[in-house]
């Protein structure tokens, strides 16, 4: 059964955005398919096609509540995330935690781990002020390349 409300390009918006920011360490490439596929089989136990997800990330198809419901728990997100609108306070939430996940990521690619582990409790809200400080700074020495 397909997800009534699910836009499959929504979707797949969404999916990508978790693709890329759980993608491995030092690759600026999304997971593949396949990497996604691996993470549903560990977390959930099943297994869905690389074809399947190739699909879905592409927006081509709509997923069944299933596979939605198991892409959810690979990624450690509410199914809701797929299907609310914009706006949604489930939707910003997960979204906050991706950009966090992301500015940390950064972090430890350009090893500052010290500092990473450090702010690793720190809100959403005291990491923008933190990563603004850090783009104006940049911006300030002619480095258009931002923290965010």
């Amino acid at each position: 059964m397909d997800i009534p409300t699910a836009d499959p390009d929504r979707f797949a918006q969404r999916l990508n955005r978790l693709r890329q920011r759980f993608r491995p360490l030092q690759r600026d490439a999304a997971m593949t398919a396949k990497e996604v596929c691996d993470l549903v089989a560990q977390v959930t136990g099943t297994r869905i096609s690389e074809t399947h997800v190739k699909y879905l990330t592409s927006g081509q198809r709509q997923p069944s509540l299933k596979v939605a419901d198991q892409l959810a728990k690979a990624f450690g997100v509410t199914a809701g995330y797929f299907t609310e609108p914009d706006w949604s306070p489930v939707v910003a939430g997960v979204e906050a935690d991706l950009d966090r996940l992301e500015l940390l990521r950064k972090m430890r690619e350009a090893n500052v781990t010290v500092m990473a582990a450090r702010m690793k409790d720190l809100s959403t809200a005291e990491l923008s002020v933190f990563a603004d400080f850090i783009s104006a700074e940049l911006h300030r020495r002619g480095n258009q390349d931002t923290a965010t």
